[in-house]
Order: structure tokens, then C-alpha cells, then sequence
């Protein structure tokens, strides 16, 4: 009997000393602020020329088949655009 108290102590001790270390910690805003960051870097990369992208545009909601078909076949060119 004496035995289980003291491990019940030890027990209760160990979750004090040890339960702080579980607590969440704040959010931090660095990766927010990292995404801004590219986000800028990429727009600079597409002023200046070095940064490329296509699109295939497709024009009118009867077209979004063949933007479907597309998709699935892998005959767009880039990104895929349905303008409505």
C-alpha cells in the first residue's frame, strides 16, 4: 500500500514538472510573413522576364468540356482557364 502512494506521488510530480512542456505555444507569424516575402519575390520575377508561366484560355461555360477533356488528355498548356 505504501508502494502504490508513493508511485501516485511520483506520478502527480511528474505531470507537474513535465506538463508544462505540453502546453501549446503561440502561432508564430514568421511563415505568414515568409509567404509575403515570395509572394513579392515571385511578382518581381515576372516584371523583370526571368520567371515564365503559360495558360490555355478557354473561352465561354460551353467550351468547359473540352477544358474537362483537356485536363484528363493533358493536351492544355499550362494552366487550364475557362472565362465565363
Amino acid at each position: 500500500m505504501i508502494r502504490q502512494s508513493a508511485r501516485r506521488y511520483e506520478l502527480a510530480e511528474l505531470v507537474a514538472t513535465f506538463g508544462q512542456y505540453a502546453k501549446p505555444k503561440p502561432a508564430s507569424t514568421a511563415p505568414a510573413n515568409r509567404r509575403r516575402d515570395c509572394g513579392l519575390e515571385i511578382a518581381v520575377y515576372l516584371a523583370e522576364g526571368k520567371l515564365k508561366y503559360r495558360a490555355h484560355k478557354l473561352e465561354g461555360l460551353e467550351s468547359a468540356v473540352e477544358g474537362i477533356n483537356l485536363l484528363f488528355s493533358g493536351g492544355n498548356k499550362g494552366k487550364l482557364m475557362v472565362e465565363l
